[in-house]
């Protein structure tokens, strides 16, 4: 399918007729740029709405009055009506056709409403000569989904920024599926397998064969009569299954979601633990260096004292050794106090330099002192001993000194390194709690699982009973083909019922075969596009339970081996995965369709958002350039000079997308010769 316009009137954000052609003459990439919140998602979701309606397996939209421009809507009088309409013209093959769909609304008690609960779709032709004609309506949406099946359309209509399902969900395993049963006629044959059916369902084509069959006698008629019984026991027993069997799906993912939940509550618990356990460490530190200053404070004043003390030591030496130049050796020690100050009151100036009179204050002082011992050498013996410990000591004290010191800054840099961890912590559960509401994260696990196991009981209950049945219509099976054997209409009947299974069964081989080689292919093409992508460490496998696995070489020791990682790959990797695999399912719908020359559009909203720049080169060389049509809806600065480098010969148009002063999205063609310089702006 190839995009060649889109016509959007009154669709959320486009206000009036918003017309945007894609025309290839010129290029066959159009690029489509607006800053965020600018309409570029809405275009998407209008493709979307267009080809699938409101369907929640395709995209989420508002509530259906939402869908109509908030401008329009206010403006909306009280009766008055206003529509909202999406139309798409595409080629597929050698044939144009336009898809159009609408819904109208009315304003009634003051509130706008949709007219009808559903939308109108409609699926016109190119009659060639003639003007397009309707499609019957009948046959408009199974054409539709033929030629845009429901489970391709996240892979044609790519959101970027938007890829919620991890690799190994079952969702993404359910894409998969759908992706592939899409290319080469698969479909089909799985719709001709299901209308086919078999003679236990009524509603399948073997099963109203089936109900052809007469009774041969009053006893066969019971058989048939209890045949249909048990057809609708199975009926309504696969019913319930199958939406246990849905309900088990969506609880088990609801499981792993609230564990995911649970999960990140639990990354807020530790972290809130660290910086408990951080906070005490920093009061532990603090204690140190409160214990470390005190220590500081007294070793500190032994020092000074002691410092003191040093400073006279050698004039005490030299004042205590000034005896020895003289004869009289003792002079000094027998009779020092008495000596000296007789000596002081004969010049009468003290040893400090001050005048002494006599009769003055200082004399009196002095006199007294006459009095103490002669015998001065005890006293002069142990202040020297006193001054010569103070000297020694004070190297040891200034070092014990600098021990504390240094202990101390140790303590205040651990001080300093743990409020940086702190301040982290905090931030990243501010964080976590800023975008996870704390209160929400809370939940109960075990009553969902509760839940899971019992509709899981009531599955295999189902299932039993199912069997039974079975079994039960076997054996009554075969004693109404003894009794029938001989009945012409019923051997007909039974004629026509093989030749429908056998063909169902050959269905089933051919859709098996093809299944198959679809599967293959798309896995040696996946291959090939990662290898070229992502690079050699890479490589997918895909089974054909349609599970893929992304695997890593890594090396251990002198060993290489492959690591899986598809439980934890990046969102940049997830990206490259989903576009890898789309360039992948486009190529084996080449080389194996039934129909030559098949081309497919691709519709891109922020696809390469989340992936670096060498993988954006990459990216861009092998996969972007490579479709037959790409409508790529970017912003200014994802459009990195590499991006553009690789693509920028392939683009034939260009729209920028902006908002007036009446809040409504304006839509300008750019020069492609001014394009470089526009996104460079």
């Amino acid at each position: 399918m190839i995009f060649n316009k889109i016509v959007i009137q009154n669709f959320r954000q486009y206000y009036g007729k918003i017309t945007l052609n894609f025309d290839r003459t010129d290029g066959k990439i159009t690029l489509v740029i607006a800053e965020n919140g600018v309409g570029k998602t809405t275009l998407l979701q209008a493709f979307r709405f267009c080809f699938f309606g409101q369907s929640a397996n395709v995209l989420k939209l508002p509530a259906p009055e939402k869908l109509l421009n908030r401008t329009i809507s206010s403006e909306l009088t009280e009766g008055g009506s206003a529509t909202v309409s999406v139309t798409v013209y595409f080629s597929e093959g050698n044939k144009k056709y336009y898809a159009t769909r609408e819904i109208g609304f009315i304003k009634r008690k003051g509130k706008v409403g949709a007219k009808n609960k559903e939308s109108n779709f409609e699926l016109w032709e190119d009659g060639g000569a003639t003007a397009y004609h309707e499609i019957d309506k009948s046959q408009a949406r199974v054409r539709i989904q033929e030629m845009m099946p429901l489970g391709l359309a996240h892979i044609y209509m790519f959101d970027g920024e938007r890829v919620e399902q991890p690799i190994n969900s079952k969702e993404f395993q359910n894409s998969l599926k759908e992706s592939i049963t899409g290319v080469v006629g698969l479909n089909r044959l799985e719709r001709a397998q299901k209308l086919l059916g078999d003679s236990e369902h009524k509603s399948s084509i073997i099963g109203k064969i089936k109900a052809k069959e007469r009774p041969a006698s009053e006893e066969s008629k019971y058989y048939l009569e209890r045949e249909n019984e048990l057809n609708d026991l199975i009926s309504e027993d696969e019913k319930q299954k199958s939406e246990h069997e849905k309900y088990i799906e969506q609880l088990s993912t609801d499981i792993e979601d609230k564990r995911k939940t649970q999960r990140k509550a639990n990354e807020i618990k530790a972290l809130i633990k660290d910086l408990d356990s951080v906070a005490g460490n920093i009061e532990i530190q603090n204690q140190k260096v409160k214990n470390s200053l005190s220590k500081e404070s007294k070793v500190a004043k032994k020092l000074y004292y002691e410092i003191e003390l040093a400073k006279h030591f050698q004039s005490f030496v030299e004042f205590r050794d000034r005896g020895k130049e003289s004869k009289e050796k003792s002079v000094f020690f027998d009779g020092l106090y008495e000596r000296v100050i007789k000596e002081i009151f004969e010049r009468k100036i003290c040893i400090c330099g001050r005048p002494v009179e006599d009769g003055s204050e200082i004399h009196r002082h002095l006199q007294d002192l006459v009095v103490l011992p002669n015998d001065n050498s005890f006293h002069v013996s142990n202040i020297h001993t006193l001054l010569r410990r103070a000297k020694e000591d004070g190297t040891q004290k200034f070092d014990l000194f600098e021990s504390f010191i240094e202990k101390r800054i140790g303590y205040l840099n651990e001080i300093k390194r743990l409020e940086i961890k702190q301040e982290d912590i905090g931030k990243s559960v501010e964080e976590k709690e800023k975008k996870n509401n704390r209160k929400s994260l809370q939940t109960n696990i075990n009553v969902l699982e509760k839940t899971l196991g019992n509709y899981k009981v009531k599955v295999e209950r189902y299932r039993t009973e199912i069997e039974n049945s079975r079994q039960e219509i076997s054996k009554n099976r075969k004693i109404m083909l003894k009794m029938q054997k001989d009945m012409d209409y019923n051997q007909r009947v039974f004629s026509a019922e093989r030749g429908l299974q056998n063909l169902r069964d050959e269905v089933q081989a051919e859709f098996a075969t093809k299944e198959s080689i679809a599967i293959k292919s798309i896995q040696d093409n996946l291959k090939t596009v990662v290898g070229n992508v992502m690079g050699p460490e890479y490589k997918v496998t895909l089974t054909s339970e349609y599970k893929l696995s992304l695997y890593r070489k890594q090396t251990i020791g002198e060993v290489n081996q492959w690591t899986e990682i598809t439980d934890v790959p990046s969102t940049g990797q997830t990206v490259l995965v989903y576009l890898s695999f789309l360039s992948s399912l486009l190529q084996t719908i080449q080389e194996h369709s039934e129909f030559d020359g098949v081309q497919n559009g691709i519709i891109m909203d922020a696809a390469l958002s989340n992936v670096d720049e060498h993988y954006i080169d990459l990216s861009s060389k092998e996969i972007l350039t490579k479709f037959d049509q790409l409508i790529f809806l970017s912003f200014k600065r994802q459009l990195r000079k590499e991006l553009f480098d690789n693509i920028s010969n392939d683009v034939g148009r260009a729209y920028q997308l902006s908002v007036d002063d009446n809040d409504r999205i304006q839509v300008d063609s750019i020069n492609l010769a001014d394009l470089r310089e526009f996104i460079n702006s």
